[in-house]
């Protein structure tokens, strides 16, 4: 209603000008002819106070023709009111008044020529924008909001910009034409709803307002995490989520219900560290909110923790004495400053024993230690205010191994040689223990530590036993016995191991003889010849090893003196044999002289049955072994590729030569009793029957 009232009382101002102006409608043409109507109509300028258009005249009118142009608007595009006139010559024309902002306009126009009147143009529509559109709005901050909007005028001279308050618009800021943003200062609070508004003014108009409303927002944290937390501090970090925060506010609580602020940070960052001290019997919650100057988000997650103070692991004893054990662990925390050692003799109860440094993952432990006990330990990490969990418990008994492998390296009448193997570490001595009936034993000798042989001099009868042990001894402790090693010798119980054969023993009056025919050495063809090349040969009868295994084997005689005194089977020894010659037979035995030979003939009154093994011998030459010497009848060699006698005698070799190609033995036979004391060539191979020292 206001714009029409308007629009009316400016055209009747432009009625009562135009009526007082002196219009010249001279040039009539015909009058009873309607001038045809313009058309092509354009508006060439529009603007508040005037437009100007333009058209195409459908009339030829004589050069300098005046005509009148009557101008006419609507609103509706039906309802037209005449707003003025305008004389010209041309076909452009001028209309001023006062046109009002984001209305529409429709324009025509008609001409007088004199005083004919042509019908009217088509209409044409304007619209002067001024109200700007778009508007938007941005909290930079509690403090500042930041408007944008549209400009889409030409001829506003400012904008006006109001903030609804209290159901009150209030003109807070105006800014220049052309401008599209202003900032707005203002206490702006979480929560409350906020109404801007914008208009164009122009000289004649202020256009209507455009309203945007919003809330001011604080967007919390999110995302509130621990990425490490020890004693001494405790990391936090978060996703900022805000724009205009000044600052974040952490709080911890020890009961996750009651929060304290504890530490404060500026805008922007997103980690924090936050000191203790922290115990590891609480749990700590934590949470953080963005603030402002007069604002505070909400808040982020609440994220909760217990401090993580691992526990040493994979303890274990690397070694262990009677006066130390040294202990290993693994460190699995970052921030000890030490470790605490405890013990246990009986397992459940623990003493501390040592404390060592931060990173140290060793110990060694003094005391002194007994076999009898089982001891326990385990270890836990410490700082000034917390202790971690314990470790492992690993329980182990002292081991004190006892000496093994006792043996008697050499017994005579006087003494005894014993070695063994040390196989500990700290004794301080080994005790050597001697029994004479295998039960009751009494210390004959002590030794230092890491001796392994010990001489045990006395007075021994050769055809007794005595029976040895060794104790490693200590500070404190003492290990088990050794095995126990057996001196001595009873011939006709006693065995005798040699070169992977054991033998037995006869006694034959106050001799000891071995029971069986000697079988040692690498067996070689019968062609060939034994020598001296530090392996002892023999041969087998048909070169078969299983006739060695029943009869032993045979041997050439400097084989068997084991070539003594630069002995050959064609040279005597060099000096001449004095004493006992081993030869080729155990240590402690002999091969017998002529003399013991004839003894032995003696003791059996020259029976030789009573020598032979039951089964040898056939008629009057059948054996009985009342002696228990069960010779056989081996035979012999006689030659390169010629063996005899299997069966049918055996010749024992002796070590007295008859000569120097020939030496002393003895020799039974198939047939008869008779004990032969004859002398044989050298390269003969005979049998070796050993007699004890």
């Amino acid at each position: 209603m206001k714009r029409i009232i308007l629009a009316i009382l400016a055209t009747l101002s432009i009625l009562i000008i135009y009526s007082c102006k002196d219009y010249d409608f001279q040039n009539p043409i015909d009058p009873n002819i309607t001038p045809a109507n313009p058309n092509g109509l354009q508006v060439i300028s529009f603007s508040e106070d005037k437009i100007k258009v333009s058209w195409v005249d459908n009339e030829e009118l004589p050069v300098g023709t005046k005509k009148v142009v009557q101008f006419e608007y609507g609103f509706n595009g039906t309802d037209f009111t005449i707003a003025g006139y305008d004389t010209v010559e041309n076909n452009e024309a001028e209309l001023s008044t006062w046109f009002h902002c984001d209305t529409t306009y429709t324009f025509r126009i008609s001409l007088y020529y004199g005083g004919n009147k042509t019908g009217s143009t088509s209409t044409i529509k304007r619209k002067l924008i001024l109200q700007p559109t778009n508007l938007s709005t941005v909290f930079d901050s509690d403090t500042t909001a930041t408007l944008t909007w549209k400009d889409n005028s030409t001829f506003e001279k400012e904008y006006e910009i109001e903030v609804l308050e209290n159901g009150n618009s209030v003109l807070i800021k105006t800014v220049p034409a052309n401008n599209i943003t202003a900032v707005i200062k203002w206490n702006y609070l979480i929560g409350k709803t906020y109404s801007f508004k914008v208009r164009g003014k122009s000289e004649l108009n202020n256009s209507n307002y455009v309203t945007v409303s919003t809330s001011f927002s604080m967007n919390a944290p999110t995302n509130l995490q621990i990425t490490n937390f020890i004693e001494s501090e405790a990391v936090l970090t978060w996703t900022d989520n805000s724009s205009n925060e000044t600052s974040f506010e952490i709080e911890r609580s020890q009961d996750g219900t009651n929060f304290t602020t504890i530490q404060t940070v500026g805008s922007n960052i997103t980690t924090v560290t936050i000191g203790g001290p922290y115990l590891i019997t609480n749990q700590y919650s934590f949470r953080v909110r963005t603030k402002t100057n007069i604002n505070y988000s909400g808040y982020s997650n609440i994220v909760k923790s217990t401090i993580q103070f691992n526990a040493p692991t994979n303890l274990q004893v690397t070694s262990f004495t009677e006066t130390t054990i040294v202990l290993s662990w693994q460190d699995n925390s970052s921030y000890e400053t030490g470790f605490e050692l405890e013990k246990s003799e009986n397992g459940s109860t623990y003493t501390l024993v040592k404390t060592v440094n931060a990173n140290t993952t060793t110990a060694t432990i003094d005391g002194s230690f007994l076999t009898t006990n089982q001891y326990s330990f385990k270890v836990r990490a410490k700082t000034n205010i917390n202790y971690s969990t314990y470790s492992n418990i690993v329980t182990q008994n002292l081991q004190f191994n006892a000496p093994s492998n006792l043996q008697i390296a050499s017994f005579t009448e006087t003494q005894a040689v014993l070695t063994w193997v040390d196989n500990s570490i700290f004794e301080t001595s080994f005790e050597i223990e001697k029994s004479d009936d295998g039960t009751t034993y009494s210390t004959v000798k002590t030794v230092g530590a890491n001796i392994k042989t010990a001489a045990i001099d006395g007075i021994f009868n050769t055809e007794s036993f005595y029976y040895f042990r060794i104790i490693a001894k200590s500070l404190y402790n003492s290990s088990s016995p050794s095995n126990i090693a057996v001196a001595g010798f009873r011939c006709g119980t006693s065995t005798i191991a040699y070169e992977g054969t054991t033998y037995g023993t006869v006694k034959i009056g106050t001799k000891c003889w071995l029971k069986e025919n000697l079988n040692v050495g690498t067996i070689i063809n019968d062609n060939a010849e034994q020598s001296n090349n530090s392996t002892i040969e023999k041969y087998c009868h048909g070169n078969n090893e299983e006739y060695c295994t029943t009869y032993g084997g045979l041997y050439q005689w400097a084989e068997a003196v084991q070539y003594q005194n630069g002995a050959t089977n064609t040279t005597s020894p060099s000096p001449a044999f004095t004493g006992n010659v081993k030869g080729i037979c155990p240590t402690g035995w002999h091969i017998p002289t002529l003399t013991e030979f004839e003894t032995l003939s003696a003791i059996v009154g020259s029976d030789g049955n009573a020598l032979k093994a039951i089964g040898q011998g056939a008629g009057s030459g059948a054996g009985t072994n009342t002696s228990g010497f069960s010779a056989l009848l081996a035979g012999y060699r006689l030659g390169s590729n010629f063996f005899a006698g299997l069966g049918y005698g055996t010749r024992f070799w002796g070590s007295t030569e008859h000569g120097t190609t020939r030496v002393n033995g003895l020799y039974l036979d198939i047939m008869n009793s008779n004990i032969i004391m004859d002398d044989c060539g050298k390269e003969g191979g005979y049998s070796i029957r050993c007699l004890k020292d």
